[in-house]
């Protein structure tokens, strides 16, 4: 039966019986019982031999080098680069959390929660990727950080404008700037849009490539399938090869629970896109929250990651850990605890390797602030761009169709009763 690498990770086994060597067999007198009295005569004769001779080895080993050898191969997060790139732009992109309070007396948080929200929808009506409106929504706070006194009527024509910007970095099809006039109700003209382009990039410096916390986000969720894949992987159905072949009725319930028990994000299965879509509901609603600034972008995406990870194993009731073992079909509250511990150090070691998070402490308060969201109700409507493309497209290009954004009403109102709530107190 495979075991995980790490002894940390060992699923609860039966004790199995010691295999006894050759060298212990004959060391046993009692196997001498039944032999003949020549073979026993000869086998103390190769010992008295044995004993004049010095068999000691004065060699000695190397114990880093030995250690190399006999340690399997520790799981490394690829495209290792990424997260210096990370530590190098987030503080430079990073907004001023409280720039309503000191720069802007004309909008208020609520305001940007409206804004937020709109541009959330305009992204999943005009087909665009969800790192474009993450990119917009960037630009937005750090230009209301950096420029004071934005009127409350030229709010909406900062969002329209981020889009844009956004879009031509983004999107291979990019929509035209018309289309944005329309979505702001022709209440800016083209013109005024592309004067207010020149006018952003020039405050932002032209610094319009954050690390978004999206982006984290989404390689951590393609470094975590990759790692549980290779603790978990090699075990008996933990692998949809090892049941494809079987008889239809008996792969409809093995799959289904193999779905249930390998917490996933990226695999073309119902559960792993339903927890793709319930840590993105979680993140998007975060996101027009403006007290989501106070931590910087890896911080959101390791503490979001922990959270709803932890909740997806809790769910489970750790079936990963129990797939074959004694413990796996039986009722096992008892051991909750355990392995509550085991999956909690299963994400921990994971987050140290990707983002170099070693202490749970630090990402504290913004999983204790990332809880409230995780309460709203989610839903899985399909993006918008299921209505144009076919079935096997999408399929086929499974990556991309979970890049497309998609829209929840129900954030706006969550967060604005959140907020409304706040100030009553």
């Amino acid at each position: 039966m495979y075991q995980p690498h790490s002894k940390d990770y060992a699923v609860l086994t039966s004790a199995r019986p010691q295999t006894q060597t050759v060298s212990s067999h004959y060391q046993n007198e009692n196997n001498f019982k039944g032999c003949s009295s020549l073979y026993k005569d000869s086998c103390d004769t190769k010992n008295s031999i044995a004993s004049e001779i010095d068999l000691e080895c004065h060699d000695t080993l190397d114990s880093a080098s030995a250690d190399l050898e006999m340690s399997p191969p520790i799981w490394k997060p690829k495209d290792d680069d990424f997260l210096q790139i990370v530590k190098e732009k987030q503080n430079s992109y990073m907004p001023n959390p409280n720039f309503m309070e000191y720069n802007q007396p004309y909008i208020n948080p609520i305001m940007r929660t409206i804004l937020f929200d709109w541009m959330i929808e305009v992204t999943s009506e005009f087909l665009m990727k969800r790192e474009s409106v993450y990119l917009a929504m960037n630009y937005v706070d750090r230009l209301s950080s950096i420029v004071p006194n934005i009127k409350k009527e030229e709010y909406q024509l900062v969002g329209v404008t981020a889009l844009y910007i956004a879009s031509k970095l983004d999107e291979i099809y990019q929509p035209k700037i018309s289309d944005f006039e329309r979505a702001a109700a022709m209440g800016y003209s083209v013109a005024s849009i592309k004067i207010m382009e020149k006018a952003m990039l020039k405050h932002l410096g032209w610094k319009i490539l954050p690390i978004t916390t999206y982006n984290i986000l989404n390689w951590l969720l393609n470094q975590w399938d990759s790692y549980i894949t290779y603790h978990f992987g090699s075990q008996v159905y933990n692998n949809p090869n090892d049941f494809k072949n079987l008889p239809n009725d008996e792969k409809i319930k093995v799959q289904k629970k193999y779905e249930e028990r390998f917490i996933t994000f990226k695999q073309a299965n119902n559960q792993s896109y339903m927890r793709f879509r319930d840590i993105i509901h979680v993140l998007d609603a975060s996101f027009l929250d403006q007290r989501t600034l106070r931590f910087p972008p890896r911080i959101i995406a390791g503490s979001l990651f922990y959270l709803m990870t932890s909740k997806f194993f809790k769910n489970s009731k750790y079936a990963l850990f129990l797939h074959n073992t004694m413990f796996q079909d039986q009722d096992c509250l008892q051991l909750e605890f355990e392995f509550a511990c085991r999956a909690q150090q299963f994400i921990a070691t994971f987050l140290s390797s990707t983002l170099e998070i070693d202490n749970l402490e630090e990402i504290y308060d913004s999983a204790t602030f990332l809880m409230q969201y995780a309460e709203i109700d989610f839903t899985y409507e399909l993006p918008m761009v299921c209505k144009l493309q076919s079935k096997e497209r999408i399929e086929q290009h499974y990556e991309e169709f979970l890049t497309y954004q998609t829209h929840n009403p129900a954030h706006k109102d969550f967060v604005e009763n959140r907020m409304k709530c706040m100030r009553q107190n």
